[in-house]
């Protein structure tokens, strides 16, 4: 049985659908709104969690609730830390102590992005918040005896119509008509977040343990990652524009993240996504839940 924490987020609704229709699979998330299989519990408070752990008893605890915006982080370092860092020391002491396995998702950005492409053993030197936190997050996770840490970079997909999605986004941005300025200097390397789901469960059934490296295999910047979303969409893109010198930001971004996928290659598992044939993945599942994103 799987717990999977962020249950409620992007990613973790992706990944609650996928794992669900072949295991048990229950999710945390802050609020009681979540319905279904889903456990109200505030994973920055100790007595919650454990509480909630010694009800369920999982075999295996994903812990992918995260402020994925490093802005925000810079904003809320101490809830950062608590979430990232405290709660899945919390997590992995249970799971040592039970005998179950903690997945941990982290993220490229533990990498300083001046000497690309990373292997899974390369020394981590993050530059912002979100990145530190993953970081010290990664080592508390490794406590718990029986791990695995993902790193991941740009996630992408669609569960449902008000996802807070990168596609969503930009399709909103687009049928707007007005002009953005994106950065076009910082390669991104953009995930579609089915595959992750599917690579975890299958590294989970092999009995892997570890650190992977999990992306999709293409390298784009943000204007051309919005270029690639408006041409697949046949949305018009002619309010898009290079920031001229990059944008200024509160969190600093490491240049190139590029991670190498050497371990899980290595294993002969499913290929991910290139960007492009990804999105129509994407555009595809839109169609299927009869979504119109040239109207919202």
């Amino acid at each position: 049985m799987i717990l999977l924490t962020g249950a409620s987020g992007f990613f973790g609704k992706i990944a609650w659908r996928v794992w669900s229709a072949t295991r048990e699979v229950y999710g945390v998330c802050r609020t009681n709104t979540c319905g279904g299989r889903f456990f109200a519990c505030d994973l920055t408070n100790p007595g919650e969690v454990r509480a909630l752990l010694n009800r369920l008893r999982p075999d295996v605890i994903v812990h992918a609730a995260a402020v994925r915006d490093p802005d925000l982080c810079e904003r809320q370092k101490e809830y950062a830390w608590r979430l990232h860092v405290e709660a899945t020391r919390q997590l992995a002491a249970w799971c040592r102590s039970n005998s179950a396995c903690l997945v941990y998702i982290s993220t490229d950005y533990v990498f300083d992005g001046n000497a690309p492409p990373y292997a899974e053993d390369a020394p981590v030197n993050p530059l912002n918040v979100y990145g530190k936190t993953k970081a010290e997050g990664e080592h508390a996770a490794r406590e718990a005896g029986e791990w695995i840490v993902v790193r991941i970079p740009l996630q992408y997909g669609y569960s449902q119509p008000d996802d807070d999605s990168l596609v969503l986004k930009v399709l909103s941005a687009l049928r707007s008509g007005e002009t953005y300025e994106l950065d076009d200097r910082q390669a991104r390397y953009p995930t579609l977040s089915d595959d992750v789901a599917v690579a975890i469960l299958a590294l989970l059934e092999r009995g892997e343990r570890g650190i992977f490296h999990l992306r999709g295999p293409s390298r784009l910047t943000r204007y051309e990652i919005w270029c690639k979303i408006a041409e697949v969409f046949a949305m018009p893109m002619n309010g898009l524009r290079r920031a001229p010198g990059g944008l200024t930001q509160a969190a600093r971004r490491p240049l190139d993240c590029e991670l190498k996928m050497s371990r899980y290659d290595a294993l002969g598992l499913t290929p991910f996504h290139d960007f492009e044939g990804g999105l129509k993945w994407v555009r595809e599942a839109m169609q299927r839940d009869g979504y119109d994103w040239r109207v919202g």
